[in-house]
């Protein structure tokens, strides 16, 4: 029988010895990624909002006094600077953007040169086009492997 493997030790495992590994042995790591990655993810949020919760109404005042309402501030305290950054989010109306779009090619102007057009296909609705549709769209088309990603799963007794 194999001796557990941890995370904490495949920095020095060689690769090509994991081919020796029972399947338990992976489907064990993979328990433990999941979970430390869990920990991990909990830890930093916990972390992120008690900066928040410390920091957020002084960079609040320092971007008001700046007359900003985003971006990047700097606050002091016990011998550190710490940068506070509140990112902007900005979400576009795809309805009213192409009708602003439509609006400024009627009024002669170029679209291209204020915003960027992207068109994209579903591969479902590729799959359901006629084909004498999908002859027109293939030269534009091409598809390439993506990561290779696998899941193991212990099959039941006797199955």
């Amino acid at each position: 029988m194999t001796k557990r493997l941890s995370i904490d030790q495949l920095e020095h495992f060689p690769i090509e010895d994991s081919l020796a590994l029972p399947l338990d042995r992976i489907v064990e790591l993979l328990a433990e990624i999941a979970s430390t990655g869990d920990r991990v993810k909990l830890a930093a949020g916990w972390v992120n909002r008690a900066l928040d919760l410390r920091f957020k109404d002084r960079a609040a005042l320092l971007r008001q006094s700046e007359g900003k309402d985003f971006g990047v501030v700097h606050v002091e305290e016990d011998g550190f600077q710490i940068t506070c950054e509140l990112e902007k989010k900005v979400e576009w109306n795809q309805a009213k953007l192409a009708g602003a779009v439509l609006a400024l090619q009627a009024g002669g102007e170029k679209p291209r040169d204020y915003v960027d057009v992207t068109y994209k296909v579903t591969e479902t609705r590729y799959k359901a086009w006629p084909e004498r549709i999908r002859k027109i769209f293939d030269p534009a088309r091409s598809a390439k492997p993506g990561t290779a990603k696998y899941r193991l799963d212990r099959k039941p007794a006797g199955a």
